[in-house]
């Protein structure tokens, strides 16, 4: 019967010459074991790493990505809206053609504050679980890998 059983295992130890070495060696299996999962342990902790910092950079690069897209936008609505005041200042008296664009700017903030839920909070929401929730691999890109 033990020949049986050693049959049945030289194949699978003989595939992994670490293991077989270990095996015939007569060294305690415990200890193998627990450097195997160490090993395992030490890798997932590494991957962890780099999946954080991958997306840590995604993240910081968004945000700085938009704050730079403000600030340019900032500058050239201040342009613009200089612009349109002058031309404006041309028809009428020049403090009620900067105050016009002041009611345009407060109404355009009184839109974005009613709707802030729709314009501001749903799409930071949807970038950051797309960040940190990994979507679902379709059955057809399954394929594709087994291809």
């Amino acid at each position: 019967m033990s020949a049986f059983i050693c049959a049945g295992i030289i194949p699978f130890i003989n595939s992994s010459p670490s293991i077989s070495t270990t095996f015939y060696m007569g060294t305690n299996n415990y200890s193998l074991l627990y450097k195997l999962l160490r090993r395992l342990l030490g890798l997932k902790l590494e991957d962890a790493r780099l999946i954080l910092a991958i997306k840590l950079t995604k993240l910081l690069g968004g945000i700085v990505f938009v704050m730079l897209g403000i600030m340019l936008f900032l500058c050239m609505l201040g342009f613009i809206s200089l612009a349109i005041g002058h031309l404006l200042s041309t028809v009428m008296h020049p403090v009620w053609a900067y105050l016009i664009i002041a009611l345009f700017y407060f109404a355009l903030f009184v839109i974005i504050a009613a709707f802030r839920k729709t314009l501001i909070m749903d799409p930071i929401a949807r970038f950051i679980s797309k960040l940190i929730i990994e979507s679902p691999v379709s059955p057809k890109q399954i394929a594709e890998d087994h291809e």
